[in-house]
């Protein structure tokens, strides 16, 4: 009786009264156990009640597949030269000093799978004398500042930099500091009083010392 039940109702894709389940099973099943096994579907979850009193109607809700078929994937790691990243031409060889530097950056453009695992070196990193050694030789670290060096900071007295950096700081930070606690002065009229060191604006006089306070600090 349950098969037939459920393709009575899988017919009927707008839903089936109990009327129409009763003349198609016949005189041989009762009402109520029509209804008794139509309430036991309805707990299962196999069907939906539609409607109310007599336009109730049965409908067989969809089943989504739990488990889908596997699908067999094959991933071909690519090769070594296209796991790398140029900017230039793979015929463009360089020669001379130029190719120590191609090799060199082919090993930091390429992907960390491909890259061999080492260790750290234990004896390099204790051999190490605060003040006294350094981790890089005195050759490499002079290049490096050379490179780092442009011809207008060669001109500049020695921390002008630095100082200028500093102050660009300490007026950022006094900026934002006293915004937090309410001070109505733009990042601009800020430097300006730091360069000042003082206000003019009798009505803003204590924004201002507490500006300058938020500097000295």
């Amino acid at each position: 009786m349950n098969k037939k039940l459920n393709r009575a109702i899988a017919d009927a894709p707008n839903g089936v009264g109990i009327d129409a389940l009763l003349q198609q099973f016949g005189e041989g099943t009762s009402r109520r156990t029509l209804l008794r096994r139509l309430e036991a579907m309805v707990n299962c979850g196999e069907v939906e009640r539609i409607g109310k009193a007599r336009a109730t109607k049965y409908r067989a809700i969809a089943k989504t597949p739990t488990h889908l078929p596997r699908r067999e994937t094959r991933y071909e790691m690519p090769e070594r030269e296209t796991m790398i990243v140029r900017e230039d031409t793979p015929d463009a060889e360089p020669t001379g000093g130029d190719a120590t530097l191609r090799e060199l950056r082919d090993v930091f453009r390429e992907h960390y799978s491909l890259r061999k695992p080492v260790g750290y070196r234990r004896e390099f990193l204790d051999a190490y004398v605060p003040n006294q050694t350094a981790y890089l030789p005195a050759s490499l670290c002079e290049h490096l500042r050379a490179k780092g060096q442009s011809a207008q900071m060669a001109e500049l007295p020695p921390g002008t930099y630095a100082r200028q950096v500093l102050d660009r700081l300490i007026i950022d930070l006094t900026w934002n500091s006293s915004r937090l606690e309410g001070s109505t002065y733009s990042l601009l009229e800020t430097d300006f009083l730091l360069q000042q060191g003082r206000s003019d604006d009798p009505m803003r006089h204590k924004e201002a010392r507490m500006i300058l306070n938020h500097k000295a600090a």
